[in-house]
């Protein structure tokens, strides 16, 4: 009977939240969010729109940056675009650790990882600059949150902290500070010993910062007393040679970054052996001739004796990348048995390098790039990687690279192949039956870049989550059946041209969540082949031929978060997507949509963020003045073409505009003054070529955040504002031209110390320039005043 009364207790002990799952984070911890807010406005940023505090991305011209240590998600790029996390998100909560930036302890509730880098940007705003003005930080804010495990601060113009207010205060509370990320900001020598009171630091990020660590007291030696410290990063700081004898005394350290750090001539690795925890060192991106200890790696120029690396026993991860190593002699006496990552690339390989990597057994990740063919690439020889679980391959021969598909089956354990420029000597992979190759039951993902592929290739990997195919060809043989992959997540195809009938071919992918086929000549009017894809998080289509009216099948699309249907010649109405609920990003530009500018059929869209809608037809709607629309939009673009009529009643609604670009449309009206008294952080605006009138009249108070402006080629009469210096004094771009302003040109505008272009010209203006001008704009390079 006790037991009994005893279980009940507990059950419902339980159920009252005494044990068990926390129902959100705690009021002080949500509090001290909001105090931080003004310094990290995004903290409470929800979605990753376009970013997320992930790892680096380079794609094209684009750059997202986030931090090396990663973040709570996998997120996925290509060509500057973002294409989703795989991962689900619930709906926005006033519960904090729901919020995109923030995790928690589940069963405590406590804040254990703050992803506050770069958070002084918004995401959704990537086409524009921002201020620029480094700022100092209050450490003792982070106080409250007790059971704090990671703190990114990364790249968010931090020049040090207030005066007793640094890192050491938070020494008492904050003991189960693991992991701390300040690189990429404007941190000097001072801050060495604030940090240095972090007994409870594994691994530090001082990347990018402004140390010199000239005094040898109050170096980086002062990181001593981190008796926990593992991993260190200070790369990007031109530190010079001196910094090898500051490091001695960081006994702990496993992993040490030195990337981009000075170094010139020839590196002492004796200054490393007082290092003995280290596993990991990071050179690259130096001026290194030569390394003393390891007589074959001077010059890292031809061959490298194994006899020397072999005295690297307990090595574990090795990068000889972009350097001019041709080959490992000799190959039979190679013993880094311990070796689980290799990377090689950038190296003038040739084809004899196989057998020697297929003598390391343990081997869990290589890459490497093969320049000279000696014969032809036989995957057998690399048969003695039983561990192998990543292979990046890169052929950069001016011969044609054939490699064969069946010997991979040799290598069962890969859960990543990236293959480059090859030619697969298969013109077709057989069924299961009369093909033993499929022993890849555990791999994942894979690329394919500038490759030719052999037909069926595909469908014969069942375990395949992720497969992205660039600059291939495929001479429409990739599909010679539907895709039958039913684990696959992510099929992002670019820049390789597909058969009219590809999207017929899709079959039946249950698990996929996003789709791009970007550039791939996709032409016709027919898309049923995406109809049974209703899982979709991510649909991307643009840069293709496709034309006519959508398909009423995407209407049950209610999944789908970023549809991309832009540079098409898709027409009719829009009401087809009034079911996507879920929709937080809509690109339709460079089509012939008919789009009316009241945008009502997306009303009902509450999770609409952006909505980009360029080179369609815009036409004026009769507007219900009682419906207001769900959404809060952060970007609106309409630029071109049509008849907008009056500005859109829809924006009085709008309180969260970062980019708006209404150019080009027709508007009639007055300049809207309250677009930027209602959204604060407004960074864009946009209304040139319209028909907009009146005197321009500024908000009463300023609006610091607005960065660029053009009301060019409209009917503006009366006096260029005074105060306009005073009241948008962070503009960096500014365009009145072509329109009938007249007086002087005030003399506050030299008050707009971020300015860089201006254009007056086409106006009505008298007078002189004001000497103030030239002196407060100091960055301007661009002044246009013909015909003012």
């Amino acid at each position: 009977m006790e037991s009994t009364w005893l279980a009940m207790f507990l059950l419902g002990f339980l159920m009252l939240g005494g044990g068990g799952w926390s129902e959100g984070c705690l009021e002080e911890e949500r509090v001290a969010l909001s105090r931080l807010k003004p310094f990290f406005p995004f903290i409470d940023y929800y979605t990753t729109e376009v970013g997320g505090p992930r790892s680096d991305y380079y794609f094209e011209e684009e750059y997202y940056y986030t931090t090396e240590f990663g973040g709570p998600r996998s997120d996925y790029y290509f060509e500057g675009e973002y294409y989703g996390s795989v991962e689900e998100k619930e709906s926005p909560l006033v519960d904090c650790c729901k919020w995109e930036r923030v995790e928690c302890n589940p069963t405590t509730g406590r804040l254990t990882h703050l992803f506050l880098n770069l958070s002084h940007i918004d995401y959704d705003s990537y086409d524009y600059e921002y201020n620029t003005k480094s700022w100092y930080l209050n450490a003792s804010l982070f106080l409250p949150f007790e059971e704090l495990q990671f703190l990114s601060l990364s790249m968010n113009l931090i020049a040090g902290c207030v005066a007793d207010q640094g890192f050491e205060r938070l020494s008492s509370r904050l003991n189960k500070l693991e992991i701390l990320d300040l690189s990429h900001n404007y941190f000097n020598d001072s801050i060495l010993a604030s940090i240095s009171e972090l007994s409870s630091l594994k691994s530090l990020n001082l990347q990018d910062n402004q140390f010199t660590l000239l005094n040898p007291t109050n170096g980086i030696n002062m990181l001593s007393k981190l008796n926990n410290l593992e991993t260190l990063s200070l790369s990007e700081i031109n530190l010079g040679n001196t910094i090898l004898s500051q490091l001695h005394d960081l006994i702990s350290l496993k992993s040490l970054n030195l990337q981009g750090c000075g170094l010139k001539g020839f590196v002492n690795l004796l200054e490393f052996d007082v290092l003995k925890n280290l596993k990991e060192l990071y050179l690259d991106s130096n001026e290194i001739e030569g390394i003393v200890f390891i007589p074959s790696l001077n010059n890292l120029n031809g061959t490298i004796d194994v006899k020397d690396l072999n005295a690297f026993s307990n090595l574990e991860e090795l990068f000889l990348w972009d350097n001019g190593v041709t080959e490992l002699v000799p190959p039979q006496e190679l013993r880094l048995m311990n070796l689980e990552v290799l990377d090689l690339f950038g190296n003038p390989l040739d084809t004899s390098i196989l057998a020697t990597l297929g003598r390391l057994s343990n081997l869990k990740t290589l890459s490497f790039r093969i320049t000279q063919l000696n014969g032809s690439i036989d995957i057998k020889e690399m048969a003695g990687l039983s561990n192998l679980e990543n292979l990046d391959m890169y052929c950069y021969s001016d011969r044609v690279c054939n490699i064969s598909l069946q010997p991979l089956n040799l290598i069962s354990s890969l859960k990543t192949l990236s293959l480059h420029r090859f030619n697969f000597k298969e013109t077709r992979v057989h069924s299961h039956s009369q093909n033993k190759w499929q022993n890849l039951t555990n791999l994942e993902e894979l690329e394919l870049w500038d490759s030719s592929l052999p037909s069926n290739f595909i469908g014969t990997l069942p375990s395949l989550k992720r497969l992205f195919i660039y600059y291939c060809y495929l001479d429409d043989s990739l599909l010679q059946d539907p895709f039958k992959l039913k684990n696959l997540e992510i099929l992002n195809i670019f820049n390789t041209s597909l058969g009219n009938n590809f999207l017929q071919k899709l079959g039946a992918m249950p698990s996929l969540k996003i789709l791009s086929l970007r550039k791939c000549e996709l032409d016709g009017t027919e898309v049923q082949g995406l109809c049974g894809l209703t899982n979709l998080r991510t649909l991307d289509l643009s840069y293709n031929q496709l034309k006519g009216n959508l398909s009423e099948c995407i209407s049950n699309f209610t999944s789908l978060e970023r549809l991309d249907l832009s540079s098409n010649h898709f027409s009719g109405d829009v009401s087809v997507f009034e079911s996507l609920t879920s929709l937080k990003v809509l690109t339709l530009s460079n089509n012939y949509f008919q789009i009316p500018s009241s945008l009502g059929p997306f009303f009902n869209l509450s999770e609409l963020k952006v909505f980009s809608a360029d080179n369609n037809t815009i036409y004026v709607e009769s507007e219900m003045q009682s419906l207001v629309p769900t959404f809060q939009l952060k970007k609106i673009s309409l630029s071109c073409c049509g008849d907008g009529g009056q500005i859109p009643q829809f924006l009085y609604h709008q309180h969260d505009l970062r980019v708006v670009d209404l150019s080009n449309i027709n508007l009639k009206g007055d300049f809207p003054n309250w677009l930027l008294q209602n959204n604060t952080n407004l960074l864009s605006l946009n209304l040139a070529n319209n028909s907009l009138l009146g005197p321009v009249e500024l908000s009463f108070l300023p609006h610091t955040e607005l960065l660029t402006l053009d009301i060019s080629k409209n009917f503006f009469n009366g006096k260029v504002p005074l105060e306009i210096g005073a009241k948008l004094p962070s503009l960096w771009f500014l365009n009145m031209s072509k329109n009938h302003f007249h007086g002087s040109i005030p003399a506050s505008i030299g008050d707009m110390n971020s300015l860089q272009e201006l254009d007056l010209s086409d106006n009505q203006l008298s007078g002189g320039l004001p000497k103030h001008l030239f002196m407060g704009c100091s960055l301007l390079f661009s002044l246009t005043l013909s015909n003012c």
